[in-house]
């Protein structure tokens, strides 16, 4: 490999970050395995590429020739791995890169190009879904809606993982999506979520995951098999097909639509480690008090409480009186749904799928 080059560079580069790209348990993050595909493209593509000589018309032509082999998404992704390799390189303790390099690639604009937006799913569709579902994958989809816990987190729930404090049950995944970065993951479990856990644990005694498809509970469900048993019951129920993150999607949509930006923020766990300490016990209070008053499958509430929004001053008084009102006037139009929803916790020993 000659130096100077930026296969040379990229080499360095993942080398550096080997430390920091992995998890508590060992295992690589996607940032390591997105650098390393990436970091392929970049060097088939560009095979031992000076780096003096990479300008900003060069990565203008980079990315077109990513584009027009995958997407716009994919060729604006090389394009900022590229910015971040050089920018590592260009640091004054490494001057692995000419000065200015940084600053000049900043020329190159991203293409335009269309995210598919995670859409929230009805909460009909998901209960006529569920019928068709294995009860273990019921009981794990259920758990999502209630505490809006992503996916990954619900299937590697492990009960040991799962302790008091404050007054609440609080769940603390082994591992999650920003614990690289040393963000400390909390996820609230209030009654209605504790019931599901509860009824899991009386199903198969002696478990070790919440949600297992091994009948002593000693194996957690894998992604690929989770989202296979929901697009099967998705067909036989005859709905349009969901994906499991889009419980999660649904549940925090409520939330902010409920109770604010911050409040969806602390029960999704969406914060950053230079955050992390200051917003610590205002996230927990936050959170409890979201998930307490929209408690329930919302979506099968009247309407959108007849169009009334909440007030932007919710933090005085009279709006958190306000907030506490509706959702009163709310847990009567939940009712049906609620019962409903909770069934399966009474049936789930009945067989292998949900009784209803």
């Amino acid at each position: 490999m000659h130096r100077n080059t930026l296969t040379w560079l990229i080499a360095l580069y993942r080398q550096d970050g080997r430390s920091r790209w992995v998890k508590a348990t060992g295992r690589q993050t996607r940032t390591a395995s997105n650098v390393r595909s990436r970091g392929k493209r970049i060097v088939r593509l560009l095979p031992a590429w000076p780096v003096d000589d990479l300008t900003p018309r060069v990565l203008a032509d980079l990315q077109r020739r990513v584009a027009d082999e995958s997407t716009p998404l994919e060729a604006n992704a090389v394009v900022s791995l590229v910015r971040t390799i050089i920018r590592w390189g260009e640091h004054p303790t490494r001057e692995l890169v000419p000065p200015g390099t940084t600053a000049a690639l900043q020329a190159v604009t991203n293409l335009k190009a269309k995210r598919r937006r995670v859409r929230p799913v009805p909460w009909t569709d998901v209960l006529q879904t569920m019928r068709h579902m294995p009860a273990d994958i019921a009981a794990l989809v259920m758990f999502c809606a209630e505490t809006g816990c992503r996916p990954g987190e619900a299937r590697t729930l492990r009960y040991n993982s799962v302790v008091e404090d404050r007054g609440h049950l609080v769940y603390l995944p082994e591992e999650h999506k920003t614990e690289h970065y040393g963000v400390e993951r909390r996820i609230l479990i209030l009654p209605a979520a504790e019931d599901i856990l509860e009824r899991q644990a009386r199903s198969k005694p002696g478990r070790v995951f919440g949600f297992s498809p091994d009948p002593a509970g000693l194996e957690c469900y894998s992604e690929s098999s989770v989202s296979q048993a929901v697009r099967r019951a998705c067909d036989a129920a005859g709905v349009k097909r969901w994906t499991p993150n889009q419980i999660r999607h649904t549940r925090l949509s409520e939330i902010r639509r409920e109770f604010g930006l911050d409040a969806a923020r602390a029960v999704g766990g969406h914060t950053s480690t230079s955050t992390t300490e200051i917003y610590a016990e205002i996230d927990s209070d936050k959170a409890v008090e979201a998930l307490r008053l929209q408690a329930g499958l919302g979506d099968l509430r009247k309407g959108k409480r007849d169009g009334r929004r909440p007030s932007p001053s919710r933090d005085s008084e009279s709006a958190r009186a306000r907030s506490v009102a509706s959702s009163r006037e709310a847990a009567r139009d939940t009712e049906r749904a609620r019962d409903v929803a909770s069934r399966w916790t009474r049936d789930v020993g009945q067989g292998d799928h949900v009784a209803w």
